[in-house]
């Protein structure tokens, strides 16, 4: 099974990555590692909007299909022992529809959503407390930032959606591994 979770930044995707990771056994697909990599190897400060110029430039020289190809892929052939993924970090529809080719119906998108306020809310509480550079632009540019208006949308192709302003991520998890075990 391979988990894509999408949101907007801020939702505390992060937050549920950490609880299915270490408390339900599944492994990290690492895309921020792959573009934090290309990064350095272009001498670039380590921010979120030098991330997403990467990312987009990546979607475009492949068809959105980096995210699959050069990262999931890898990761998951050199683990066959493994059986739960997590990638926190699909932004676009075409990144979605190529995990469903490539790896079929073991693909569940989950879509997390939150009242404005809450986005606020956690994305100011996170830049109190990490690397202020990671979010050199205010809330309301980063909301207007195309990447955002995207990840924001992909509820609307989401195998479930989550509203997660008043629910922990303990919580988020079950609802997800009940959603599983449906399956």
């Amino acid at each position: 099974m391979i988990l894509l979770l999408s949101g907007p930044a801020g939702i505390g995707k992060s937050s549920l990555s950490v609880e299915l990771i270490e408390r339900h056994g599944f492994k990290a697909i690492k895309s921020s590692e792959h573009l934090k990599s290309i990064a350095e190897l272009r001498s670039l400060v380590i921010t979120r909007l030098n991330l997403q110029e990467i990312g987009d430039q990546l979607d475009i020289d492949t068809d959105y299909r980096w995210v699959v190809d050069q990262v999931a892929a890898p990761q998951i052939t050199a683990a066959k022992h493994q059986a739960l993924w997590l990638l926190d970090s699909v932004r676009k529809p075409r990144q979605v529809k190529h995990f469903r080719e490539t790896f079929g119906n073991q693909i569940l998108h989950i879509h997390l959503h939150a009242s404005e306020d809450t986005l606020r809310h956690r994305l100011s509480t996170r830049t109190r407390h990490t690397n202020a550079d990671e979010y050199e632009i205010s809330y309301e540019e980063l909301v207007l930032h195309p990447n955002e208006i995207v990840a924001r949308s992909l509820g609307e192709i989401a195998d479930i959606v989550i509203l997660y302003d008043d629910i922990s991520a303990s919580h988020a998890a079950k609802i997800i591994l009940d959603n599983m075990s449906r399956s």
